[in-house]
């Protein structure tokens, strides 16, 4: 089976420790749990999305999500986020559009997705 390159990319609330700990460790950890030896180009930045709540926040890119313009229901891809809950509101920041903030109702799920309701504008709590 031949092998094809991948971009992984993901957010995590860290510590300056923790950079630290992740640059010190993510390429043995590739290559000595996962047996990837041909890894490269590991970057950790600081996040630069203006989002205030960032406490239990989903931030997703155009590719692990499809919208229904006309309701502004959401259909998440399980291979981004499958942590289902029914009736569970999530908060989501959309990174590709501006960083815009909304609240969905997680209604259902199948195999490969989970099918959620617009519930409104996100309000930051002060």
């Amino acid at each position: 089976m031949s092998k094809k390159w991948y971009k992984v990319t993901f957010y995590a609330e860290m510590t300056d420790e923790d950079v630290k700990a992740m640059k010190g460790c993510f390429f043995a950890a590739m290559s000595d749990a996962m047996e990837i030896s041909n890894c490269e180009g590991l970057k950790i930045e600081e996040d630069t999305v203006e989002c205030n709540d960032t406490s239990g926040m989903l931030y997703l890119e155009y590719d692990a999500y499809e919208l229904d313009l006309r309701t502004g229901d959401l259909k998440i891809d399980k291979q981004i986020f499958d942590d289902f809950e029914a009736d569970y509101i999530i908060t989501i920041c959309f990174v590709d559009e501006d960083n815009v903030v909304n609240d969905y109702v997680m209604r259902r799920e199948d195999d490969e997705y989970i099918y959620c309701e617009f519930f409104g504008a996100h309000e930051d709590e002060e």
